[in-house]
């Protein structure tokens, strides 16, 4: 299986997590769903992935955590990140900078938006999601 055509989806809440998945399933992707930061980070370093999608907020360690060690130690080190969250880039400043980060505010999270966002490697960006915080 082609690196290219696997993803690994760090987030913590199932609703959100399996509507990414079945996205990815519908185009052919292999998946392999994590729901906090060090699940997230010892597949990482197990497995090459062609693109993550994690969250920022998530328990055990954070995204931002979690990506920072990816980009130090991990078959995945120039892996493209995208960061999906409820919160705006803007409020994490130097530390997106830092990891190349961009704000993309999309009106629907889709596949292909994911995909638009990952297109620059290795950057991380974020996706903010126009969703209610529950």
């Amino acid at each position: 299986m082609s690196d290219l055509k696997k993803v690994l989806v760090v987030y913590r809440q199932d609703a959100v997590s399996t509507d990414i998945k079945k996205q990815f399933d519908r185009a052919g992707w292999y998946v392999h769903l994590a729901h906090n930061g060090l699940d997230g980070l010892m597949a990482a370093r197990r497995e090459s992935y062609g693109l993550i999608v994690c969250a920022i907020d998530l328990p055990v360690i954070t995204g931002i955590e979690m990506v920072r060690a990816v980009r130090n130690f991990s078959f995945n080190m120039t892996t493209p990140t995208v960061f999906v969250d409820l919160v705006g880039g803007d409020v994490y400043g130097d530390i997106f900078t830092k990891l190349n980060a961009h704000v993309i505010p999309p009106d629907n999270l889709t596949i292909s938006s994911l995909l638009i966002a990952a297109d620059t490697r290795p950057a991380a960006k974020v996706i903010t999601l126009n969703r209610q915080r529950s």
